[in-house]
């Protein structure tokens, strides 16, 4: 997720500020994140930036597919989805104000999930800063969220989001992207540590030859 140092506004500003509506394509543009991925169709944000709303459809894809294959459950939409559909709101409102700091989940406090969305659900997010601490180094942002399902508002999950903010360079040191984990030495110690049954149920990375 990409983060914000804090943003001032006079009381006039505020006033004749107008909420931003971002579609599909213009958060494609903040997030780095793309495909059945991309959770957020839609996203309000308030005239002072401490505030978004976000909207998403809940489509049939790989992912609602897979993770209950009984007809009881089919279509649920996984909980640990919700909480990166409210993230990703979270980072849309960092973006939108600053594009130079980059940043990761890093806790989560107070979930309680009490909605059950499945496949042609539209759910509500709405995430509010509490705490912002990020400078145009870095530092911590809290934020708290409140999910809905359209039509059922009687139901509400809710979760304390905490990310860290931080310069691109870092973050990328931090990633290596062009290390291959499955060539890393460590890696392959640990494993050879593992049980037999073990190793050969676990996959090679992909990519690797046979």
């Amino acid at each position: 997720m990409v983060l914000s140092y804090r943003t001032f506004m006079n009381e006039k500003q505020a006033a004749e500020a107008q909420p931003v509506i971002l579609n599909r394509d213009e958060i494609g543009e903040l997030l780095p994140h793309s495909g059945v991925l991309l959770l957020p169709d839609c996203v309000v944000l308030s005239p002072d930036k401490r505030k978004a709303t976000g909207y998403m459809r809940v489509q049939q894809n790989p992912i609602t597919d897979g993770h209950f294959t009984d007809k009881l459950r089919a279509g649920v939409f996984p909980g640990v989805l919700q909480v990166e559909f409210a993230y990703q709101v979270l980072a849309v409102l960092g973006a939108s104000n600053n594009k130079e700091l980059a940043g990761v989940a890093s806790g989560i406090q107070n979930v309680q999930f009490n909605v059950l969305a499945k496949v042609g659900d539209v759910l509500e997010v709405e995430v509010k800063v509490t705490k912002d601490d990020v400078t145009k180094k870095g530092g911590e942002i809290q934020a708290v969220a409140m999910l809905r399902k359209i039509g059922d508002e009687t139901k509400t999950s809710v979760m304390m989001l905490i990310a860290q903010a931080m310069k691109k360079k870092i973050l990328v040191r931090m990633i290596r992207p062009e290390r291959n984990p499955g060539a890393d030495p460590k890696t392959c110690q640990a494993l050879e540590s593992l049980p037999p049954e073990v190793q050969d149920a676990i996959p090679p990375p992909s990519g690797a030859s046979e």
